[in-house]
This record gives structure tokens, sequence and C-alpha cells, in this order.
């Protein structure tokens, strides 16, 4: 009889037990799921169930499985949404995690969609079934969330190496993204990792987190020395080595830390202009600047390869900016491909209806308020990602050439007071606004709204960029 009273206690105690399951998360700043690390655009998040295990004396703790996720917060976040999906390499989606088990799946940033000096906060809540009986297969669905946010950040990158960081919480300050150069020759952006790229004398350096820079060709490139007028096309980076190279054009796919380069076209000029490049919507197209020339390369009919050459006949002055859109024709008929090029003379559309020909002319870009008169010089392009493109004058004047519009530019009402000439611009279209840094370091943003307003004087001594760079913080 004794006994069976004590066989009858211990069934009363596991019956008492329930499921007490501790699930919890860990983020990792910046760890893709490529293996990349350090990238302003990745976060790995580990799910853990039950950190101290089974503990049968106090928490019953039972495997969770059949994991889904119930995600808010900005539409640019990717994350696990099938078993096996890119995002969740570990399959926690379809995985059994045991009690002290974890499994860790990542969220990616697909494309900038955040204003410059915002947040906004993540959530994602994981809904899993717990299995909470010792016999028997009766289960419980039960969740755990958590929450991380996104700033969207605008670098400002500098002929040092140097960059600075501007966003809600005002100037950053600054750190060293490129080794020990004394002038990062050119920049760039992409729309895949987050990461900053910058050339310069010792090959092209990518910052990522923090003050983190990596050398992307170091050991893996088949050149040496300097890199310049960097060109980011989707998921493809290009770049001019310096030296015995120099006539050439390498390219590498931005995949994870470890770079795999190759010739991707020959025949450029050897003295081409450093920070001058641009590439047309479609990606095929890429031009850079030799004094009064520009150069294109791409595909050539007949060719078997890519190649780069002259592009249009000489100009009038010294290219300083370059840029593409969609213009159509000019007033009188004649057909324009969509390049802009600026030089210290004016600003000249590209006539000929499509690149790689030398034939093609220059005609001369007018004011919309007088079309006979040409513009002024012009320090510094950028345009949207609606084909808009904006001009800054030496005078600090702003002016905007539309899609479809032909050779007219429209004269805006942002100016700015400031003695100093425009050293780069960027558009934010999450924002709808345009970002200006000037010589001396003022930094300003533009909009419809309540045309350019001063932001403060940045710590970059000399900037040579402005970028627009989201990431994901725990």
């Amino acid at each position: 009889m004794r006994r069976n009273l004590l066989l009858s206690a211990v069934v009363i105690l596991l019956g008492a037990c329930s499921a007490q399951n501790n699930v919890s998360f860990n983020t990792q700043v910046g760890s893709c799921a490529d293996g990349t690390n350090n990238a302003p655009y990745c976060m790995a998040v580990t799910i853990q169930n039950n950190n101290g295990g089974q503990n049968w004396i106090n928490n019953t703790n039972y495997p969770i499985k059949s994991l889904t996720f119930n995600y808010s917060g900005p539409s640019n976040i990717s994350y696990p949404s099938s078993s096996g999906s890119k995002l969740d390499p570990n399959n926690c989606l379809g995985t059994t995690i045991n009690p002290g088990g974890k499994c860790t799946f990542y969220l990616w940033i697909q494309g900038e969609s955040l204003p410059v000096n915002q947040s906004l906060n993540i959530n994602l809540t994981a809904n899993y079934t717990v299995k909470d009986t010792l016999f028997g297969s009766s289960s419980t669905s039960k969740s755990a969330s958590f929450n991380v946010t996104e700033v969207a950040n605008l670098l400002i990158s500098g002929a040092n190496g140097y960059v600075e960081s501007y966003n809600l919480n005002n100037f950053a300050g600054s750190y060293q993204a490129e080794s020990s150069e004394t002038y990062a020759q050119s920049y760039a952006n992409d729309n895949y990792y987050g990461f900053l790229y910058l050339g310069g004398n010792s090959g092209i350096y990518a910052s990522g987190n923090g003050n983190y820079a990596f050398n992307l060709t170091n050991s893996s490139a088949p050149f040496t020395g300097g890199a310049t007028n960097l060109l980011v096309s989707g998921t493809n980076i290009y770049t001019q080595p310096t030296g015995s190279l120099s006539n050439t054009l390498y390219s590498s796919g931005l995949a994870a830390e470890s770079y795999s380069w190759s010739q991707y076209a020959t025949g450029l000029a050897s003295n081409l202009e450093p920070n001058i490049a641009a590439v047309n919507s479609g990606g095929n197209w890429l031009f850079m600047s030799s004094n009064s020339q520009v150069y294109s390369c791409g595909s050539i009919a007949g060719s078997s390869s890519n190649t780069c050459q002259p592009e249009a006949t000489t100009l009038t002055g010294t290219v300083n900016a370059l840029a593409t859109t969609t213009l159509g024709n000019t007033a009188d008929g004649i057909a324009l491909t969509g390049l802009i090029v600026a030089t210290n003379k004016g600003v000249f559309a590209e006539s000929g209806t499509s690149f790689g020909y030398s034939t093609n002319g220059w005609l001369p870009i007018y004011s919309s308020t007088n079309p006979t008169e040409s513009l002024p010089q012009i320090v510094s392009m950028t345009s949207d990602s609606s084909g808009n493109i904006y001009l800054a004058d030496i005078s600090n004047h702003l002016y905007q050439i539309s899609p479809s519009q032909g050779n007219l530019a429209q004269l805006l009402t942002w100016n700015f007071i400031n003695s100093s000439p425009v050293a780069a611009m960027t558009y934010d279209n999450a924002g709808q606004a345009l970002f200006i840094i000037t010589q001396d370091s003022k930094l300003y943003q533009c909009t419809n709204a309540n045309g350019c307003i001063g932001l403060g004087t940045s710590s970059i001594s000399h900037p040579i960029g402005l970028s627009v760079i989201s990431s994901l913080n725990d």
C-alpha cells in the first residue's frame, strides 16, 4: 500500500508540470546568409529553445517545431518565408528545436526605402508548436517576438579615405574606411550589401558597420596597385586599375568577401579623370572620361568581347561630370542617346540613337527659361530613381533635367547661399530630397517644400562623395 501511494505522488508531480518554454533571440549585426560579415544590410538572428536545456525538476521544457513568422515593419526587409529559403540556410522553419537547441536565420535589406534622418521599428514574431506532454501527442501553439530597427544613413566620404555618417543622431563622427590612403580617388555604393566602396592608391576598400574596412583587391585581383573610377551596377563592381593595366576595365561580382576579378573590357585611355564615371539604366554601358573625350565600355555589334572606345566626337572643354537618363528628342526632332556630359565650358547631350559610336555628336543643354542660353560651368551632377538629373553650377545654382525633355534644363528655386562650390550631391529617393555638400564641408538638404536647409558642418575636410545607405541595428 505504501508503494502505491508513492507511485501516485509521482504521477501527480508530472501532471502538474506544464510547458515552460523560454524561447529567446540573439542578433548579430552585419552577418549575411552567404557568409559576408559587417554588411549594414544584414543581420543574423538566432532563436534558442530554453538556454539552460532540459530541467526536469522545476521547469519542464519541450521541443518546438513548425515555425512560421509574422512580420511588421518597412517593406524593404526580407526574412525567411518558406522552408529552405536563402535567408533560412539552416532550415529553421522546418526543424524541430530541442531544449537547449538553437537555429540561425537572417534578415536582409533589399534596396533603399527609408528617408535619411528616419528609423523604423521591425518586429518579427515566431509562431511555433510545443509538444507539451511527456506521453501522447498533444501540443500547444505559442509565440515569441523581438524588435530591431532600420536606420537610413547619409555617408560622407573624403579624399583622405575617411567617412562620416549623418543620420537621426546628427553627425556620428568620422572613421578611416580606406587603409592609410592619402587620396581616395573614387567612391561608389551599392544596393546589395550596403557597403561603401572607395578606390585609391592601394586598391579598393569596402567599409561596413562601425569602422570596419577590408581590401577587395589585395590578394584576389590579377592587378596590383591602385584602382579608380569605381562603378557598381546591380550585383557587379567595375574598376580601372592603375599602372600597366590602366587601359583595361575589370569586374567582380559582389559575393561575400572573396572577390573574383576578371577582365571586363579593353581599349580605355590610360589617363582617365578620377571619380568621374556613369552607367546607363540597363547596366550594359559604362562611361568614363579623359580630358575632352568620353569613353564607353560595352558590347559592340560584331565583337566577341567587350571593348572601350571613344563615345561621340571630342568635346569642348574638360569633362568634370557624367550622367545618363532618357532624353528623347530635341525640340526640332534630333534624337538623343541620354548621355549627359558637363565640362568647364558647359553641359552637353549626346546626339544619336544608341551608344558605342564615335560619330555621334554633342548638343548644348539650354535653360528652359531661355532656350538660347546654354548652361554655365557645372561642377556636380546626380540622378534620382525616376531619371531626373540634378546639376549644380560653379555659383551654386541648381538645375534639373527631366526625362523626355530633350536638351532643356529647368532652373530650380532651391539655391543656397554659400561662397564655396558644391563638392558632391546625391538624391534620397525615399525622402524625396537632394543632399549637397560643399567644398568647405557644409551639408544641405533640398526639397520642394522647404528649399535648401543647412544641416551643419561635417568633420570631413575634403569631401568627394555622398551615399545613402541604410543599416539594421539591434
